[in-house]
């Protein structure tokens, strides 16, 4: 089984209308050593609700799609 724990994230207005966001600009590829520090991450971007647009493209822990 794969270690890989990884999130790819839309920031910003085209999150919130779903519009297609820039590549290398709006659209992020963040990657963890662990499971746990993902899930932190993720907390951490929950928090931003109301603040930050964003939408989670794309999670895989353990190199597993969720």
């Amino acid at each position: 089984m794969s270690n890989k724990n990884e999130v790819t994230m839309l920031w910003g207005e085209e999150a919130c209308h779903e519009q297609k966001g820039e590549i290398g600009y709006t659209e992020k590829k963040y990657s963890f050593k662990s499971k746990k520090e993902l899930k932190a991450f993720l907390h951490g971007v929950d928090e931003t609700c109301g603040w930050l647009e964003s939408d989670t493209k794309k999670i895989i822990i353990n190199g597993r799609e969720l």
